[in-house]
């Protein structure tokens, strides 16, 4: 899931990026309708990597723990294809942040060894 989910999250997390440079905080969000699309393109793969965490034989022990996890990941990435159809930079700040915070919440109970 690796070669899916993690090329997916950064797509998706570049609905809101800024660098710092030397001159401060400079924000390098998507700007274009491809760059859009490429956002678009990483929740829609997001969603698809949520459901097959949902098969069987992805699924880990405790199953409720990962089946809540799973629909955290799954709603977040619906709700971020669907921010970034709306272009919306806001939305895809938040969105990555908890994004990130449900990824890092799985990762720590059932693949410590990712983070």
């Amino acid at each position: 899931m690796v070669h899916v989910i993690e090329p997916a999250a950064r797509g998706f997390w570049k609905g809101y990026s800024e660098v710092l440079d030397e001159n401060g905080w400079r924000d390098i969000s998507p700007s274009s309708e491809a760059d859009w699309k490429r956002v678009e393109d990483g929740a829609a793969t997001l969603m698809v990597g949520g459901h097959l965490l949902l098969q069987p034989e992805y699924v880990r022990e405790p199953v409720a723990d990962w089946n809540r996890l799973t629909q955290q990941f799954l709603e977040l990435a619906t709700e971020g294809k669907a921010q970034a159809e709306n272009q919306s930079k806001d939305a895809m700040l938040v969105l990555g942040e908890q994004l990130d915070e449900t990824c890092d919440s799985c990762h720590a109970q059932f693949a410590p060894h990712v983070n």
